[in-house]
């Protein structure tokens, strides 16, 4: 999480500690691969990025074993003076 924070605005790396933004993400489950799908963009300014997300978590039903699982994230990057940046919800 350490580093997809060092992508997130400024302004929100400010207001919110690593520790703040890793929970929005929980940290039941552990990220194994992430890949773009598609990205849309609604100006030059601002990209909505479609994320498939491959993880593995231990669930009740499992015993224990470790489960993989392929779910799909959505991004909102913002083009600020040039740099792209990760726009958190």
């Amino acid at each position: 999480f350490a580093s997809a924070y060092g992508y997130t605005l400024p302004s929100y790396r400010q207001a919110n500690t690593l520790e703040q933004f890793a929970k929005g993400y929980g940290r039941a489950v552990a990220w194994r691969m992430a890949q773009v799908r598609g990205i849309r963009y609604d100006d030059p300014e601002i990209a909505r990025v479609k994320i498939a997300l491959e993880t593995e978590q231990a669930t009740p039903w499992s015993g224990g074993q470790l489960e993989k699982r392929v779910t799909g994230i959505d991004e909102t990057w913002l083009n600020r003076d040039g740099v792209w940046w990760l726009s958190p919800k």
